[in-house]
């Protein structure tokens, strides 16, 4: 999909630290279009979890601006930045599964807080559990699959409601060949459908396949080095 020149997000000498001695983050000057797709790189911790905390309105900026979906976040209160939110699909580390809830329920959980008088489109979520690779464990709970499987559900969890920005935390980690190319496949398909996409990885190979902008995290600053030459490796 080609970015329309909508702006998405902009940061403007942001700032992020944790106590009074060091920046995790300095002077981040940050512009995504709307339907772009970007990896984020960079040494292990070099920020890039911490960016994307900041992007989903977890993690509030020491100093700078930033603006999302065209709202200055400072000057929101918090029902706006919850609606703002909405807007944002998260792929964790750490998964944010529910443990008490089915592998089907998790994967619902975000259309039905969406509009929870609506009937749940059961197929939609039986289709995409059957495109993860899921669909015969789709009454299982977390605790019973594999971290591979528990990140494919997170993944679909986050996209499963079409999101404007997607913000993807090292996704392909504990993944398999085929698991990462149906997590690629399902943000790519996202992508073409408009979504802005904020995928971090430590995988080079990943992105020389597939080809997109890199932003590099390194020091503290984030930097936009030349594209990474795309490989004939198949998707």
């Amino acid at each position: 999909m080609q970015p329309d020149g909508t702006t998405i997000v902009r940061l403007e000498r942001v700032g992020l630290r944790y106590d009074p001695n060091a920046e995790v983050l300095r002077d981040i000057d940050l512009t995504l279009a709307a339907g772009t797709f970007h990896f984020l790189v960079g040494p292990v911790g070099a920020g890039k979890t911490s960016l994307i905390r900041l992007l989903n309105l977890t993690q509030v900026p020491s100093r700078g601006r930033m603006v999302l979906f065209g709202r200055d976040v400072a000057q929101l209160d918090q029902g706006e930045l919850i609606a703002l939110r909405r807007r944002i699909g998260v792929v964790d580390q750490d998964f944010r599964l529910l443990d008490e809830m089915s592998a089907f329920d998790n994967l619902a959980l975000p259309l039905r807080l969406a509009d929870g008088d609506a009937p749940l489109p059961v197929g939609q979520v039986a289709d995409l559990l059957d495109w993860l690779g899921l669909g015969d464990v789709l009454e299982r709970r977390p605790g019973a699959l594999s971290a591979g499987q528990r990140r494919l559900l997170a993944a679909g969890r986050a996209t499963i409601g079409r999101p404007q920005l997607l913000l993807a935390d090292c996704p392909t980690c504990d993944l398999d060949g085929d698991s990462c190319r149906r997590l690629m496949r399902l943000l790519l398909a996202l992508h073409e459908r408009g979504t802005t996409v904020v995928l971090a990885t430590h995988d080079e190979r990943l992105v020389r396949r597939h080809g997109f902008p890199t932003l590099e995290l390194a020091a503290g600053g984030l930097h936009r080095p030349p594209a990474l030459a795309a490989s004939r490796l198949s998707a």
